[in-house]
């Protein structure tokens, strides 16, 4: 579990370092030990965190919008 929170708060960095374009589509994987992560190549665990991570924010939030959206209509 402690495992991960710390892939959490690595995603939220990441994000809130880039958020507009983030690390780049499945290259905070490979970041994650840069940024603390007790091994190589972690995975995030959070689909939304590491959409985050990956592309940034605003990209985050277009893909919550078009779930929403979907389950709407």
């Amino acid at each position: 579990a402690n495992a991960r929170k710390t892939a959490w708060k690595i995603a939220l960095k990441m994000a809130s370092e880039k958020p507009f374009f983030g690390m780049g589509i499945r290259c905070s994987q490979t970041k994650t030990f840069e940024y603390g992560a007790d091994f190589e190549n972690m995975a995030i665990h959070n689909t939304y965190l590491q959409f985050a991570a990956d592309s940034g924010w605003l990209a985050m939030f277009w893909y919550i919008a078009m779930l929403g959206s979907a389950i709407l209509l």
